[in-house]
Order: C-alpha cells, then structure tokens, then sequence
C-alpha cells in the first residue's frame, strides 16, 4: 500500500496569516508535523513525504499519511529530483481547477508536504561559483564554507497555495512561513516557486483527484 500509517497530530498555537481558517489551520499542522516528525526525531533523517487530511479544523488536529517511498523515489540521488520525475509522470495539473474546501474533498484531503534536509547560503555569502551554478541548474551550495545545515518542510493544498518552513540546525523554527500564490505556480518568467514546489502541486493535484498515491 501507499500509505504506510495514519498518525494525528495536534495543531499548536493558532496564527492567522492568510485570513482563510483552512490556509491558517494547514500552516498550524505543519509546524506541528516539523516539531513531531523534525525536531523530535533529531536531524540526519531521510527525506519524507506525507498527504494531510484537515476534515474537520474542529477536531483541532491533522492526520498525517506517510507516503511509500514507492509512491514517489525513482532511484535518483536527490529526493527533490525524486518528486520532480513522480511528478513529471503524471498529467499536468488543471489550472482551471475550482477551489475546494478541505473539508468537502475526498477523505478530507488537504496538502502534499515533503520535509527534508540541505544547505542554505545568505544570499550575501554566495559566491560567483554558487550564482553560476544556480543558473545551470547545478547544486554548489556543498562547497561553500558558510553554509548552514537546514531542515525545511514545504506544502501545496489542493487549491496550488504553496507553504514553506526553515529550521537552521541549532535554531528554533523560523516564524515567517514562504507562501506561493497558485497564480505563481505558472510564472515563466522571474525566479518563480522552483521545481520542488511545482512537483508537490502536480502531486497534490492528483492526490485531490485519486490518481496519486498509487496503491
């Protein structure tokens, strides 16, 4: 199967930050799940992939569904490279797509959510070499001596809203959360939501519609 367990988790301290109570509910359960299945667990952990399910906000919790490695590792070394061919081989989302309550999709089916763990440079302490790099699409930030061990989780709801949350490794969660208009997800110009973001649109698309995870 697909889905390994289900686990609730508890939602926390309650921020309004969008001004959509299932937005706001959605980024509370990921800072819970980074605080659960992150923190708690310690750091030199593998990349890993859930769906979450906000039925009901009421409940004052989300159920977390570990996604199979099955579902989404096609062998290669980088797990983003990973969700990028899962997502490449499924069809593209639907930008006409209307906007769905959590509460009314399929088994209370909320968001795709991948957390795993990298380096991050201040943007001040990139070197030509990184910048360079970055252009071709080649990952330098290894190399460089002021990188910073980080664990990120990052999310698309099944209405293409993006999240994004950092932890540097020694610190406490970051308090800003990176949100990525569904709008954004079809920029063709700029530097857009990156290949990371659009792979979890295209598989929480699919996981709204039951053509992902595979089972």
């Amino acid at each position: 199967m697909a889905y390994i367990e289900r686990k609730r988790i508890i939602l926390g301290r309650w921020e309004d930050v969008t001004g959509n109570r299932e937005r706001d509910g959605l980024i509370c359960a990921l800072r819970s799940i980074e605080a659960r299945e992150g923190e708690r667990l310690g750091w030199d952990q593998p990349a890993r992939v859930w769906t979450l399910h906000l039925a009901d906000l009421d409940t004052n919790a989300v159920e977390v569904r570990p996604v199979s490695s099955r579902a989404w590792r096609t062998g290669l070394d980088n797990p983003a490279d990973d969700l990028r061919t899962t997502a490449l081989s499924l069809p593209a989302p639907d930008r006409d797509l209307p906007a769905l309550a959590y509460a009314d999709a399929r088994d209370g089916i909320a968001a795709v959510v991948a957390m795993n763990e990298g380096w991050m440079v201040a943007e001040e302490d990139l070197t030509d070499e990184d910048r360079a790099a970055q252009l071709r699409g080649v990952r330098s930030l290894v190399n460089n001596r002021k990188r910073v061990e980080v664990r990120t989780v990052t999310a698309v709801d099944i209405n293409g809203y993006g999240y994004g949350l950092t932890r540097m490794r020694g610190k406490p969660l970051e308090d800003t959360v990176r949100l990525v208009d569904r709008d954004d997800m079809w920029a063709t110009s700029g530097v857009g939501p990156g290949n990371l973001v659009r792979s979890l649109y295209c598989l929480a698309t699919a996981a709204r519609l039951g053509t992902w995870p595979r089972t």
